[in-house]
């Protein structure tokens, strides 16, 4: 948590301190929650990204319930059974019984310990990481997996907005893969020209889908949040943690894929468009994108074709940021009110 002059004024900087959040960010959060009412039900969650732990925290005090129950059932257990070596409590009847980790809290960096939290110290794009956050869970489903991470900000908006995607495609990786159906997902994200994309991008797995900005998200700061509700997973949809957008050839690297894999990896990874039909582009306001005849085709048609061409389907991973960063000062989108 900063120390300068402007955050010693910040009203939410004074109140984590004084309620004990780690960050002022744990008040972005509660604002989520208080919005889209993202917690009713909910009984274990994930939190990615999660150092230094406010949001951890935060969790920690709305599973407290829960924890605590788990607990009476625990000790309930053991009074009339057998506490094992490793740690579970075999009853009466032979039923193994284990304090349940509502909480699961993952950073590549290391994270002090936080009540009611299992912490586990890894990268979110390696296959392990996503197997001890399963084991964490204990068999369960999370009901909701946030994420608070960013990259460095810039003050390119279109920029940082780029680099964001980066740490949402794995983010939702891993949210795919531990996230029940009818959970929620809120990600922390910047708001440039592609940010309604983004949004269509995520109505394909929930009913629900926000682009929010809290009042203790700084105001002159791009940064809002992206807010999904009622997961809906695709079938026959198995995440890839390595985001092809990044391969050294994006074309061969998806050859690869199902078709599945192909329709909506492709998209989340690289706002690939490649087997949508015409009707789901036009109900989403893409029109432009529609491949044209190219009897039909009009001179400026064809630029917006080739500058689609060499940013969505050969890969942005063959420019660099920079580049992609100027190329798509000239691309919008239409606007979706919040």
């Amino acid at each position: 948590m900063g120390k300068t002059k402007s955050d010693k004024r910040d009203i939410y900087y004074r109140k984590a301190k004084e309620l004990g959040f780690r960050a002022r960010s744990a008040f972005k959060l509660m604002e989520c929650d208080a919005t889209y009412n993202l917690f009713e039900g909910v009984e274990t969650a994930v939190d990615l990204c999660a150092a230094p732990g406010s949001w951890s925290q935060v969790l920690s005090k709305l599973m407290k319930p829960h924890r605590d129950a788990d607990e009476a059932e625990f000790l309930k257990a053991q009074e009339g059974g057998f506490l094992l070596p490793n740690g579970s409590v075999e009853t009466a009847s032979g039923e193994i019984i284990w304090r349940r980790n509502r909480v699961v809290s993952i950073d590549i960096q290391p994270m002090s310990a936080i009540p009611g939290v299992h912490i586990i110290q890894g990268d979110l794009t390696r296959q392990e990481t996503i197997e001890a956050i399963i084991d964490a869970l204990g068999g369960q489903q999370a009901g909701i997996v946030v994420c608070d991470g960013a990259p460095d900000v810039t003050g390119f908006h279109g920029y940082d907005e780029m680099m964001q995607s980066q740490l949402i495609y794995p983010a939702f990786m891993t949210a795919m893969s531990v996230l029940k159906p009818g959970g929620h997902f809120v990600s922390k994200i910047f708001r440039a020209q592609w940010v309604n994309f983004t949004v269509i991008t995520f109505m394909q797995f929930f009913e629900e889908v926000y682009c929010y900005k809290p009042s203790s998200s700084r105001p002159d700061s791009t940064e809002h949040f992206l807010v999904c509700k009622n997961y809906r997973p695709i079938p026959g949809l198995e995440p890839v943690l390595q985001n092809p957008r990044l391969a050294v050839n994006y074309k061969e690297t998806i050859a690869s894929f199902t078709p599945v894999q192909r329709k909506y990896i492709c998209l989340l990874a690289n706002n690939d468009l490649d087997g949508w039909d015409a009707e789901t582009l036009k109900k989403y306001g893409l029109e432009r994108f529609i491949p044209q005849s190219p009897r039909k085709h009009h001179a400026l048609n064809t630029k917006i074709d080739k500058d689609i061409h060499e940013l969505v389907n050969e890969g942005y991973g063959q420019i660099s940021y920079e580049e992609l960063a100027k190329k798509l000062q000239g691309t919008t989108l239409k606007t979706i009110e919040d």
